[in-house]
Protein backbone atom coordinates (compact mmCIF):
# COMPACT_ATOMS: atom_id res chain seq x y z
CA UNK A 1 0.00 0.00 0.00
CA UNK A 2 2.78 2.21 0.99
CA UNK A 3 4.81 1.47 -2.62
CA UNK A 4 1.15 2.43 -4.10
CA UNK A 5 0.61 6.18 -2.03
CA UNK A 6 4.61 6.58 -3.40
CA UNK A 7 4.10 5.91 -6.87
CA UNK A 8 1.03 8.26 -7.38
CA UNK A 9 2.59 10.95 -5.13
CA UNK A 10 5.11 10.70 -7.90
CA UNK A 11 3.30 10.64 -10.67
CA UNK A 12 1.51 13.44 -9.22
CA UNK A 13 4.32 15.78 -8.43
CA UNK A 14 5.63 14.90 -12.17
CA UNK A 15 2.40 15.48 -13.65
CA UNK A 16 1.91 19.00 -12.34
CA UNK A 17 5.13 20.74 -13.10
CA UNK A 18 5.00 23.15 -15.86
CA UNK A 19 6.61 22.72 -19.28
CA UNK A 20 9.36 25.16 -20.18
CA UNK A 21 10.52 26.36 -23.76
CA UNK A 22 13.36 24.60 -25.10
CA UNK A 23 16.11 26.82 -25.54
CA UNK A 24 19.41 28.04 -27.58
CA UNK A 25 22.21 30.10 -26.45
CA UNK A 26 24.22 31.78 -29.65
CA UNK A 27 27.67 32.98 -28.16
CA UNK A 28 30.72 35.22 -29.55
CA UNK A 29 33.13 32.69 -31.10
CA UNK A 30 35.64 31.47 -28.32
CA UNK A 31 33.71 33.53 -25.90
CA UNK A 32 34.35 32.74 -22.01
CA UNK A 33 32.86 34.54 -18.59
CA UNK A 34 29.43 35.32 -17.70
CA UNK A 35 25.94 34.92 -19.43
CA UNK A 36 23.31 37.24 -18.12
CA UNK A 37 19.58 37.06 -19.40
CA UNK A 38 17.84 40.25 -17.91
CA UNK A 39 13.92 39.36 -18.91
CA UNK A 40 10.45 41.16 -19.43
CA UNK A 41 12.81 44.05 -21.19
CA UNK A 42 10.41 46.60 -23.20
CA UNK A 43 13.77 47.84 -25.37
CA UNK A 44 15.60 44.19 -25.19
CA UNK A 45 16.21 42.09 -27.66
CA UNK A 46 12.69 40.90 -29.77
CA UNK A 47 11.95 37.17 -29.55
CA UNK A 48 13.25 34.78 -31.62
CA UNK A 49 12.37 30.94 -32.43
CA UNK A 50 14.30 28.57 -33.97
CA UNK A 51 11.56 26.19 -34.65
CA UNK A 52 10.23 25.52 -30.73
CA UNK A 53 13.53 26.99 -29.33
CA UNK A 54 13.75 30.17 -27.92
CA UNK A 55 17.10 31.49 -28.79
CA UNK A 56 19.47 34.04 -27.21
CA UNK A 57 21.85 35.83 -29.17
CA UNK A 58 24.15 36.60 -26.70
CA UNK A 59 26.52 39.95 -27.56
CA UNK A 60 30.37 40.03 -26.22
CA UNK A 61 29.04 41.95 -22.91
CA UNK A 62 27.64 38.63 -21.81
CA UNK A 63 24.64 40.61 -20.77
CA UNK A 64 21.50 40.17 -23.02
CA UNK A 65 18.45 42.13 -22.25
CA UNK A 66 15.09 40.56 -24.05
CA UNK A 67 11.57 40.92 -24.41
CA UNK A 68 11.05 36.79 -23.37
CA UNK A 69 9.13 36.67 -20.08
CA UNK A 70 11.39 34.05 -17.41
CA UNK A 71 11.22 30.47 -18.57
CA UNK A 72 9.96 28.86 -15.69
CA UNK A 73 9.26 25.34 -15.65
CA UNK A 74 10.76 21.66 -16.80
CA UNK A 75 12.50 21.61 -19.69
CA UNK A 76 15.82 19.83 -21.50
CA UNK A 77 18.82 21.48 -20.66
CA UNK A 78 19.87 24.54 -22.66
CA UNK A 79 21.83 24.29 -25.70
CA UNK A 80 25.00 26.78 -25.96
CA UNK A 81 26.96 27.35 -29.15
CA UNK A 82 29.55 29.28 -30.29
CA UNK A 83 28.13 31.65 -33.37
CA UNK A 84 29.05 30.25 -36.76
CA UNK A 85 29.38 26.59 -35.38
CA UNK A 86 26.05 25.02 -34.71
CA UNK A 87 27.48 21.27 -35.37
CA UNK A 88 29.25 20.82 -32.03
CA UNK A 89 27.19 21.84 -28.88
CA UNK A 90 29.09 23.17 -25.80
CA UNK A 91 28.85 20.83 -22.86
CA UNK A 92 27.08 21.52 -20.00
CA UNK A 93 28.29 20.36 -16.24
CA UNK A 94 26.21 21.09 -12.70
CA UNK A 95 29.15 19.99 -10.48
CA UNK A 96 31.62 22.59 -9.64
CA UNK A 97 33.87 20.54 -8.35
CA UNK A 98 33.83 18.48 -11.67
CA UNK A 99 34.77 21.26 -13.49
CA UNK A 100 38.12 20.71 -15.53
CA UNK A 101 41.32 23.24 -16.03
CA UNK A 102 41.47 22.64 -19.34
CA UNK A 103 37.75 21.78 -20.91
CA UNK A 104 35.31 24.51 -21.71
CA UNK A 105 32.09 24.21 -20.28
CA UNK A 106 29.08 25.56 -19.50
CA UNK A 107 27.96 25.95 -15.48
CA UNK A 108 25.12 27.34 -13.64
CA UNK A 109 21.86 27.93 -15.00
CA UNK A 110 20.24 29.99 -11.73
CA UNK A 111 17.33 32.42 -11.52
CA UNK A 112 17.02 35.60 -9.71
CA UNK A 113 15.05 38.51 -8.74
CA UNK A 114 15.87 41.75 -7.77
CA UNK A 115 13.45 43.86 -6.34
CA UNK A 116 13.05 47.63 -6.96
CA UNK A 117 11.28 48.50 -3.80
CA UNK A 118 10.42 46.80 -0.57
CA UNK A 119 7.36 45.43 -1.06
CA UNK A 120 8.32 44.03 -4.52
CA UNK A 121 6.28 45.29 -6.36
CA UNK A 122 8.68 46.40 -9.17
CA UNK A 123 11.75 43.62 -9.99
CA UNK A 124 13.78 42.44 -12.63
CA UNK A 125 13.78 38.76 -12.95
CA UNK A 126 17.42 37.51 -14.33
CA UNK A 127 19.09 34.19 -15.58
CA UNK A 128 23.09 33.69 -15.18
CA UNK A 129 25.09 30.66 -16.63
CA UNK A 130 28.77 30.60 -16.96
CA UNK A 131 31.27 29.85 -19.85
CA UNK A 132 34.99 28.24 -19.35
CA UNK A 133 37.14 26.25 -17.75
CA UNK A 134 37.29 26.14 -13.95
CA UNK A 135 39.49 29.15 -13.12
CA UNK A 136 37.35 31.30 -15.92
CA UNK A 137 33.93 30.26 -14.43
CA UNK A 138 35.14 30.95 -10.94
CA UNK A 139 36.69 34.33 -12.18
CA UNK A 140 32.92 35.10 -14.14
CA UNK A 141 31.12 34.26 -10.54
CA UNK A 142 32.97 36.38 -8.43
CA UNK A 143 32.30 39.29 -11.13
CA UNK A 144 28.33 38.18 -11.89
CA UNK A 145 27.81 38.03 -7.98
CA UNK A 146 29.15 41.87 -7.46
CA UNK A 147 26.97 43.19 -9.92
CA UNK A 148 23.61 45.70 -9.39
CA UNK A 149 20.88 44.07 -11.72
CA UNK A 150 18.85 46.35 -11.56
CA UNK A 151 21.09 49.18 -12.75
CA UNK A 152 22.11 46.78 -15.40
CA UNK A 153 18.55 46.57 -16.20
CA UNK A 154 17.72 49.78 -16.27
CA UNK A 155 20.73 51.39 -18.32
CA UNK A 156 20.62 52.68 -21.91
CA UNK A 157 23.49 50.15 -23.15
Amino acid sequence: MKKIVLILLILFMVSSCSSGEKEIYILPKDYTGYIILIFNQENGAEKKYEEDKRVYDIPSSGILKTQFKPNFGWSEFSEFYYENSNSKKIPYTYEFKELNADSIVVYGGTTGTANRDLEGTSVVKFSKYYIGNKAQIQDAIDKADSFDYIKIADSTE
